[in-house]
């Protein structure tokens, strides 16, 4: 799909994760999740997203992952 944007890869230990970039209007009500893979999904502003990094409050592969999306949204 041309709306799917590949923003590369985070390796931190096993397994890589690969990261994709989907702008689209998703309702989480739509989103079916694998309890084993996912604990939680919500939406957050770019504003929540820096102070958690700021905080130290990720993950540190999550970490990687949102700065990654972050460094994209702003050179667009």
């Amino acid at each position: 799909n041309d709306n799917i944007i590949y923003l590369g890869n985070v390796i931190l230990g096993t397994p890589i994760r690969h990261m994709f970039y989907l702008q689209k209007d998703i309702d989480l009500e739509d989103i079916k999740i694998q309890k084993e893979e996912v604990e939680e999904v919500c939406y957050l502003t770019y504003k929540q997203i820096e102070e958690l990094i700021q905080k130290e409050q990720l993950r540190p592969s999550n970490k990687l992952v949102l700065e990654r999306v972050m460094e994209y949204k702003n050179n667009l």
